[in-house]
């Protein structure tokens, strides 16, 4: 069950922001675990949901292809089991 609660990563480090084609997702885990990353555009449509990921405990990076998204903004947003791990607004060019 998702819940609401926000555990945000402080570490995390999405770049480039604007991007005009691949972004990196950067940040530590505290555990191994599975994350998603999502992508809304600004009137909340899911444009894209990435597979599901595995990750280790430590430092990770994630790269997310922008490519098939028209210019605008997104909402990226990046989940565990049970929280909502980064939420950030990117600019794709």
């Amino acid at each position: 069950v998702l819940t609401d609660t926000i555990v945000p990563l402080a570490d995390a480090l999405i770049y480039p922001n604007p991007s005009n084609g691949e972004l990196a997702v950067q940040f530590t885990s505290d555990a191994d675990q599975t994350i998603r990353i999502t992508l809304y555009d600004e009137a909340g449509r899911l444009v894209l949901a990435d597979a599901q990921r595995d990750i280790k405990k430590g430092l990770n990076q994630v790269l997310v292809d922008l490519m098939p998204l028209k210019a605008g903004l997104y909402e990226l947003v990046v989940v565990n089991q049970s929280n909502v791990l980064i939420k950030k607004r990117i600019l794709r060019l």
